[in-house]
């Protein structure tokens, strides 16, 4: 909802996150990838491939992230 969607920006600032957030607000990009649990995460190559997704977020999950990072950046 666009209440909702108001929360992220502040949320962004507060946490201090400097990396880009995406909204789906239309539900558009969840009905094309098929999935409906956030927050969904997508990893891209430099062919802009998806490499990598995610979804949900338990502690501990940002570790793995880091590693595949890590070896799509080779």
């Amino acid at each position: 909802t666009q209440r909702q969607l108001a929360k992220v920006k502040p949320m962004v600032e507060t946490k201090g996150w400097e990396y880009t957030i995406l909204s789906d607000a239309n539900n558009i990009l969840g009905n094309l990838l098929n999935f409906q649990t956030i927050p969904q995460t997508f990893l891209l190559n430099k062919k802009g491939e998806i490499v990598f997704t995610h979804s949900g977020y338990v502690p501990g999950d940002e570790y793995e992230l880091e590693e595949k990072i890590k070896s799509v950046s080779k």
